[in-house]
């Protein structure tokens, strides 16, 4: 019978690899994430809820709570969501010493990760690969929609007309490209570090899963508090960048809504 293996980080890292499409799984988690936040936006309109400047921040909370969720439904489709399965690593780590789990070891910031062997480009989080660039896309895009409740087609569409010429807003189109950026940029960032950041939700679960094993008390912080270190910030840019569009949209468009709206005004589709 082989030995039973010390797990790290990097250990981790190496199984979680071997076994599962970490990018194409986080590509789902934000899009999940980005379902919520607009699913948020809209119902806040409906009852009535104007002010973008209020929305938005109660949107993209929702969308973060919605994100650690689907991380937290991640560990137990690999094994590593329940209190038993946490002690005994069933699925993840193949009867695997756990109790003897090291805390040493990388960060879980690149190196040490396998490829998928065959199964269609390398997931060790040293490059993109076409699966990722495939994958971040089906989960980028949606994400655009946060800023309107009306999707990312009647955006472009305001963009479009500003930037066609007349008298239109560019601060106003600046910012809303900047905006877009900003959920690109989070997207990608979450999309390419998704082997790190799903090791250190998995190696949180373990390591609470050893302590509730060993002294009968499981750390109810467990691998969330991991995570949020390595995912708050892209969640706070896009975020912040959509607080100034709000708020430049309330200064000038008063009587707008959403974003698209602030576009029609702009383009003196209605009054400002």
């Amino acid at each position: 019978m082989a030995a039973k293996e010390t797990w790290t980080r990097d250990g981790v890292k190496r199984r979680l690899l071997a076994r599962f499409y970490t990018r194409f799984h986080m590509s789902l988690i934000l899009a999940s994430s980005a379902m919520a936040a607009m699913v948020t936006n809209w119902a806040l309109l409906q009852i009535g809820v104007g002010s973008m400047l209020a929305r938005y921040p109660v949107a993209i909370a929702m969308a973060y709570v919605t994100f650690l969720g689907c991380v937290g439904l991640w560990l137990r489709y690999v094994g590593l969501g329940g209190k038993d399965r946490q002690e005994d690593g069933s699925h993840l780590l193949d009867g695997a010493d756990v109790p003897n789990i090291r805390i040493g070891g990388s960060s879980g910031g690149g190196g040490g990760g396998g490829g998928l062997g065959g199964r269609g480009g390398s997931f060790d989080g040293g490059g993109a690969s076409t699966a990722w660039t495939e994958g971040s896309a089906n989960a980028r895009m949606p994400m655009v929609a946060v800023a309107d409740g009306k999707g990312g087609s009647d955006l472009g569409k305001g963009l479009g007309d500003i930037a066609g010429g007349g008298d239109g807003d560019f601060a106003l189109l600046l910012l809303a490209i900047a905006l877009i950026l900003a959920i690109l940029a989070a997207s990608g960032y979450l999309i390419f570090m998704a082997p790190d950041i799903l090791t250190e939700a998995a190696f949180g679960a373990l390591l609470a899963g050893t302590l509730a094993k060993r002294s009968r008390r499981e750390d109810a912080g467990g691998w969330v508090s991991g995570v949020v270190k390595k995912t708050w910030w892209p969640f706070a840019l896009v975020l912040l960048v959509a607080m100034i569009l709000a708020g430049y949209c309330a200064a000038h468009y008063p009587q707008a809504k959403t974003i698209r709206q602030a576009f029609d005004a702009a383009t003196s589709k209605i009054e400002p």
